[in-house]
């Protein structure tokens, strides 16, 4: 019988003491070397999920990242990113954080004035928006913001007839990023290399009932090490087994940021980005993750989806559904009652 334990088969540039002393950029640079041409994420576009291997994934981020250094970013300087989750808001926030920036999410639900105030709190120097709903978030205060540079948009199709000198295209970004790297290819890795454990990585903003939301920072060590390498230590099975999850919740909340971005880079972890909240249970049942996660309205929403479902269903089905219940319940209730 084998009695060696899942931690015990962690990898010795994974186990505690190194993570410790590692930043995001290092173990996403590590993790292209090891894996390159593997999967790293799926996105679905156009109905279809479409693979990113981490060489993909590893262009994408340096190509926007040296973008935005040709664009003016310094070490420390604050990024906000605002949209669904999609394959850019992921290359967006590592490409930050590889230029040893500060990136932080806007929720999607955001009215003007919140975006206004999100941006204006900390003076981000440029703001990345999904698309022109976003955008137009922003637009009525921008008198008010001298200090953000650009306006960066992913999907520009609805934006072709504004007239904002500080628009940008995502694309753009990228393209300079390429002009760039001709002149030096190995910016992007000495960049990287420069980031510390102890340097701020993101911001996420607090919840607001007691007063206006209040950015909160969050280092490299903080993440990686009390949140996502302390998963591994309570679930054994992040490390032994390989796992695929849906991303559907904001990129701006910290678990679903860790779970799409972070958690990859240490377990052998597959996000899958589907198309919209509203297509969940679609993309549920063509993922079928090993790992789901969810608030409260996801929950709720879901359970009310399969009751609506079950009263329209044949009465044998509904036997089917109640006799299971009842089994579940009398299961968890002798669990609670020990």
């Amino acid at each position: 019988m084998n009695n060696t334990k899942p931690l015990d088969k962690i990898p010795e540039e994974l186990r505690k003491e190194e993570i410790n002393n590692k930043t995001i950029p290092i173990l996403f640079k590590e993790r292209v070397a090891q894996k390159g041409q593997q999967v790293a994420f799926r996105y679905k576009d156009m109905g279809i999920f479409r693979e990113v291997s981490w060489q993909e994934y590893w262009v994408q981020v340096e190509e926007f990242c040296l973008g935005l250094l040709d664009l003016g970013m310094n070490p420390g300087d604050l990024i906000a990113i605002m949209g669904e989750p999609c394959d850019k808001w992921v290359y967006a926030d590592l490409a930050v954080l590889c230029a040893g920036g500060i990136s932080y999410g806007i929720y999607s639900t955001s009215a003007p004035e919140e975006t206004f105030y999100a941006v204006d709190k900390v003076k981000a120097k440029f703001f990345v928006a999904e698309d022109q709903e976003y955008v137009d978030k922003l637009l009525p205060s921008l008198d008010q913001t001298p200090y953000l540079l650009k306006i960066i948009v992913v999907d520009t199709r609805a934006t072709f007839a504004y007239n904002e000198p500080r628009l940008i295209s995502f694309a753009d970004v990228q393209e300079l990023g390429r002009k760039r790297k001709s002149k030096d290819p190995e910016e992007f890795s000495r960049l990287i290399l420069q980031t510390r454990p102890t340097d701020p990585a993101f911001l996420v903003f607090t919840s607001g009932t007691t007063g206006p939301p209040k950015p909160a920072i969050i280092t490299h060590r903080n993440i990686l090490v009390s949140f996502v390498y302390a998963f591994g230590e309570v679930y054994e099975r992040f490390w032994s087994h390989e796992h695929r999850s849906v991303s559907h919740l904001s990129l701006a909340h910290i678990f679903e940021r860790s779970t799409s971005i972070y958690f990859p880079l240490i377990y052998d972890w597959k996000p899958h980005i589907g198309e919209g909240v509203e297509y969940l249970l679609e993309t549920l049942y063509e993922v079928q993750p090993t790992f789901f996660h969810g608030v409260p309205r996801i929950w709720e929403k879901m359970a009310g989806q399969i009751v609506v479902g079950i009263g329209s269903s044949s009465r044998l089905k509904k036997w089917c559904y109640q006799w299971s219940m009842n089994i579940g319940w009398n299961y968890m209730g002798m669990k609670w009652s020990r």
